[in-house]
């Protein structure tokens, strides 16, 4: 499972062309989730996922032993065809801490600056897991700008 772009400027005249791929975990049977999309006003898609690099621990324990676990809210932009930018958002897992990326949705102002409004667990052992929200912006050169805590009754 890998997130997919593909293009076509007028569906009713032909078909989609090329087929991109934005991530691929195949090897080391990860999964991905596609989260979001958004076409900005030039034309350039941005495209929201989760990653992990392997399904579940008893997966990786078993057929992969010793691999890290590794979840992402990762980023990636498509300009002309082409994958001009993959950035990771937020990491969490065995060596990124124990603040885990959920889930996230892209949120774009009218002056076309864009932002992430990502959710993000808090795994402590012996202690149920927390939630919060995060806002986190998307600089122009589709870097991450980490933003506040977003302090919401139902997060």
């Amino acid at each position: 499972m890998a997130p997919f772009y593909a293009f076509n400027p007028d569906a009713a005249a032909g078909d989609f062309g090329e087929v991109i791929e934005a991530a691929n975990v195949e090897e080391t049977a990860g999964h991905l989730t596609n989260l979001d999309l958004w076409l900005d006003p030039a034309g350039a898609a941005h495209l929201l996922y989760l990653k992990r690099n392997v399904a579940t621990p008893a997966f990786r324990d078993r057929f992969f032993p010793g691999l890290p676990l590794r979840i992402t809210l990762a980023y990636a932009m498509v300009r002309n065809r082409q994958i001009v930018g993959v950035r990771t958002l937020l990491a969490g897992g065995d060596q990124d801490g124990s603040e885990i990326p959920v889930c996230g949705r892209f949120h774009a102002t009218p002056d076309g600056r864009l932002f992430v409004i990502a959710s993000v667990r808090h795994e402590t052992p012996g202690a149920p897991p927390l939630h919060d929200n995060r806002l986190l912006a998307i600089a122009a050169n589709g870097a991450p700008v980490t933003g506040p805590r977003l302090n919401l009754r139902y997060p």
